[in-house]
């Protein structure tokens, strides 16, 4: 197939990740002073691939002496015409608008009543992080201002369809081998929009099928940027630094062996291949890479990352990548 040469070539030139390898650390003793073992071991089934969230770095107040144009949503002179929610979590609210200017269709990100500073900061790094990585595959930001309370306003394309974890299983009458090559080439443009985003100094950290979505007229977005950190130093008080990461967060099952850890400052372009390769092997196999009863059964299978292996069914050039991206 002509994708698998794509995906050589991307994680042949991403990292050497050969020279991949895990600091033998006491990972149960740090799992517990992190206090995760013994909020969440015990957790199973859909728990499991569930994102494990972090506290956010704490940073200035980044709207301190930031000045943004407001966005107006009432009165003659409103840009946008805000409508129904499309959904929410923690302390941000996505809303479907209207860009009157363009009469065009938005999403708009903004915050809840009573939000944190942390928050409002945490959004702008949204804003900025997406904002600066303009990609045919990642979503497109149209505009950043802030609404009449002075809270911040994230205009975004409205994109929609199903996410590529709905899509995974093979319907009654698939050809395996057309469901194959289709997913291998979701698969690419998720590895051109991580190439991308590597080359501005990015990594995403929360590489699954749960965050692709698959649009109707074939369009592949990476979404869920929200454990993305920068490997730049001066990206500092901006944007979260991968140097500074002291905690496990990511989805436990695909989760790379320094991720696991929590080791920031392991963490480099070859962790996010390592998802990469996680993901191939769900489609190859249909299940993600790691197992276990409990949440910290599962990321001890992660820290471990012991080679895999493939039936006869899966063709061995697959095998090759899944097992080379994962080394």
């Amino acid at each position: 197939l002509r994708v698998v040469g794509v995906l050589v070539v991307f994680i042949a030139s991403c990292s050497d990740i050969g020279l991949r390898h895990v600091v033998h650390i006491g990972l149960g003793a740090k799992l517990e002073s992190q206090g995760i073992q013994t909020r969440l071991d015990g957790l199973a089934g859909e728990a499991l691939e569930a994102t494990i969230p972090v506290d956010p770095p704490v940073v200035e107040d980044a709207l301190e002496g930031l000045k943004l144009p407001t966005l107006r949503d009432a009165g003659e002179s409103a840009e946008l015409h805000v409508g129904e929610t499309l959904g929410e979590g923690g302390m941000g609210v996505v809303r479907l608008a209207r860009q009157v200017p363009l009469r065009r269709d938005v999403a708009v990100k903004t915050l809840r009543e009573g939000a944190t500073a942390e928050a409002r900061n945490e959004l702008l790094r949204e804003a900025w992080l997406t904002g600066g990585l303009e990609h045919p595959n990642i979503v497109p930001v149209h505009a950043l201002g802030q609404d009449p309370e002075g809270r911040p306003v994230l205009v975004m394309k409205r994109i929609e369809g199903r996410s590529w974890k709905s899509a995974l299983e093979v319907a009654d009458g698939d050809d395996p081998r057309d469901h194959l090559r289709r997913h291998l080439d979701i698969l690419r443009q998720v590895c051109r929009a991580l190439a991308f985003a590597h080359d501005r100094g990015i990594l995403h950290r929360d590489i699954k099928p749960e965050n692709v979505m698959l649009g109707p007229w074939g369009e592949v977005y990476l979404l869920d940027w929200g454990l993305a950190v920068s490997l730049r130093e001066q990206d500092r008080g901006r944007l979260p630094l991968a140097v500074d990461v002291n905690a496990v967060a990511g989805t436990p099952r695909y989760l790379a062996p320094e991720m696991a850890e929590g080791e920031g400052k392991r963490l480099a372009p070859a962790s996010d291949i390592y998802l990469l390769g996680a993901v191939l092997h769900e489609i190859i196999t249909g299940e993600p890479p790691h197992s276990g009863q409990s949440l910290f059964a599962v990321l001890r299978s992660a820290w471990r990352s012991e080679p895999k292996t493939y039936d006869d069914q899966v063709p061995a050039e697959l095998a090759a990548i899944a097992a080379r991206a994962m080394a």
